[in-house]
Order: structure tokens, then C-alpha cells, then sequence
């Protein structure tokens, strides 16, 4: 269980100190209410024509009793909470570049501005060291076909190649004769009968 905090155990200390002096004066009334009792109480013997005689320091010593019990007790008001100390909080610079300082209390103080006009811009600086070599990024996209450039000088002769397979025979005309129509028709070697050239004779 966690402590109470500092004032709240101030204020019940000093509360239970007020209520035991309380109990104190209650006591000590009660037992001079019984003094006075027990003395009023108690037979005083004299002779019957005698009148009763009181010493004038005891008369005086109980009415001074009698108006203390007769007095009401005093009205004992209930102590004011301690007043913490301020204390700072925090320290902040506003829009304006000044320094504001907060305290516990919710309470602020500016002390001047402590930012100064935008200076000019110093020389370079040197360059620093070369950083480590990064991870290789992802491919990038086809970049545009260049131009097209100069056709370069011929190349030299290749190694002659193998002799290929022997080709098929060429197809030669076999006959030329002409229709009814006066046509040529030229007949192939392949048997290919060409269509009319359409040329008539004269």
C-alpha cells in the first residue's frame, strides 16, 4: 500500500494532535466538575448558632472554577493546509524565440528571447568519408534503343564452310504450243502446265 502524500500526512498529524488535547481538557473538566461536587457535598461541622464560613481564598478559588466550567470550550478551527513551495517545471522556447520557464503552480515566466536572427550561410564543408556499398537494388526499366550508328568497316572473311547436300533439279520447259485461242502454253519438266501467257499468233 502506498504512502500518502506529504500534506495529507501533515494535516492528519496536526488533526490528531488538536483532537487529543481535546480529550485532555474534557478529562481534566470532568475531574474538576468532581472536585467541586465532592466539595460541595461534603458536611462542615459547627456549632448550630454559628453561620457557615467560607475562607475567602477557597470562595474565591471555586468561583474562579465555576466560571471556567461555565465558559464554552473554544471553537478550535481546523488547520489550513501546508503552502507547497513553487517549484520549476520545465522550460520551453515560444514562436517569438523566447525562454519560458513553468512552475509547479501553473504559473510562467518569460526571460527574454535567446534565439538570434537566421545567420548566413557558412562555406562548405568538406566531403565526408565514402559510406559502405549498399545492396544491390532490383533492375531498373529497358532503357530506349540508341541510335542507330555508322555501319563499320567489313569484317574479314569467315573459314569457308562445309560443302552442303547436293539440290534438287531445276525445273526446265519441256514444250510450247499454243490453244485454240492462238495462246503459248508452256509445259514444264515437272509436268507444270503454265497458264496462257496470252499472247496470239499473228
Amino acid at each position: 500500500m502506498s504512502a500518502p502524500p506529504p500534506d495529507r500526512m501533515l494535516m492528519r498529524a496536526v488533526a490528531e494532535v488538536v483532537i487529543n488535547e481535546e480529550k485532555a481538557r474534557a478529562a481534566a473538566d470532568r475531574e474538576l466538575a468532581d472536585r467541586i461536587a465532592a466539595l460541595e457535598a461534603r458536611p462542615i461541622e459547627k456549632p448550630a448558632d454559628e453561620p457557615l464560613l467560607v475562607p475567602p481564598e477557597l470562595a474565591a478559588q471555586i468561583r474562579s472554577l465555576q466560571q471556567m466550567l461555565d465558559e464554552p470550550p473554544p471553537v478550535i478551527a481546523p488547520p489550513e493546509p501546508p503552502q507547497l513551495p513553487r517549484r520549476l517545471t520545465g522550460t520551453t522556447v515560444n514562436r517569438d524565440g523566447e525562454l519560458v520557464v513553468l512552475y509547479s503552480d501553473g504559473s510562467s515566466e518569460r526571460h527574454g528571447k535567446v534565439v538570434g536572427p537566421r545567420g548566413e550561410a557558412g562555406p562548405p564543408g568538406r566531403d565526408g568519408a565514402p559510406g559502405a556499398v549498399g545492396a544491390k537494388g532490383d533492375a531498373g526499366q529497358p532503357g530506349r534503343d540508341g541510335i542507330k550508328g555508322d555501319a563499320g568497316p567489313p569484317g574479314p572473311d569467315g573459314v569457308r564452310g562445309d560443302q552442303g547436300p547436293p539440290g534438287r533439279d531445276g525445273i526446265s520447259v519441256a514444250a510450247i504450243a499454243r490453244n485454240h485461242c492462238g495462246e503459248l502454253m508452256f509445259t514444264l519438266s515437272d509436268g507444270t502446265v503454265l497458264a496462257p501467257i496470252g499472247e496470239k499468233a499473228a
